[in-house]
C-alpha cells in the first residue's frame, strides 16, 4: 500500500512493485488480490495498479459509434481533461463485459490503438453495434459536461428523449 501511495495518482506495474519488494510479480499479484478482497480501493489498470482515492468525480456514459470512430471518440474525451476508466456492453449470454482502460491523454490512446492492432483484437463495441458504456472520470463535473456536449454534437452521445 505504502508503494501505492507513493506514485499516486499514477498506476505502478506490477513488475515494478516486485521489483522494490524483491518478490515475484505473482506474489504481488496475491497479495493485491488480497488487499482488494479486504476493501483496498485498488484498480488494475492496462499500465498497472493504481489506488482509487475517489477524490475525482465520474459518471457512466452511454455512446454509440463505430470502430472506425473510436479514436476521435476518446480524443473527444481526453482533450477536456478527463480520464475514460472503462469500457462495457452488453452481451446477449455473458451479460456486462468490462474492459478497464485508464486512457488519460492522447498518449496513452495511442499506445492503446497500437495494442489493438498488434494483437489483431476486436474492440468490444463490436459485440453490441458500437453501443456502449463509458465510466468518465474529471476533476470536476463541468469538465464532464463539456464532454456530453461535444459527444453530443458529433452524434455519439445516446440519451434519453
Amino acid at each position: 500500500m505504502d508503494i501505492l501511495e507513493e506514485v499516486y495518482p499514477d498506476p505502478i506495474k506490477g513488475s515494478d512493485i516486485a521489483l522494490k519488494l524483491e518478490v515475484s510479480r505473482q506474489t504481488v499479484v496475491k497479495v493485491i488480490a488480497i488487499l482488494r478482497s479486504k476493501g483496498e480501493k485498488i484498480l488494475a489498470t492496462p499500465k498497472g495498479y493504481v489506488l482509487d482515492k475517489g477524490e475525482m468525480v465520474e459518471e457512466m456514459i452511454a455512446v454509440k459509434h463505430g470502430e472506425d470512430e473510436i479514436e476521435e471518440e476518446i480524443s473527444l474525451i481526453v482533450d477536456e481533461g478527463c480520464i475514460v476508466a472503462d469500457v462495457i456492453v452488453e452481451h446477449p449470454i455473458y451479460g456486462e463485459i468490462r474492459g478497464n482502460l485508464d486512457i488519460r491523454n492522447k498518449a496513452d490512446l495511442t499506445k492503446f490503438l497500437m495494442r489493438m492492432k498488434s494483437f489483431g483484437a476486436r474492440p468490444l463495441l463490436t459485440l453490441s453495434e458500437g453501443i456502449h458504456l463509458h465510466t468518465i472520470k474529471a476533476v470536476s463535473k463541468d469538465r464532464i459536461e463539456r464532454v456530453k456536449s461535444r459527444l453530443k454534437e458529433r452524434g455519439f452521445l445516446l440519451e434519453l428523449t
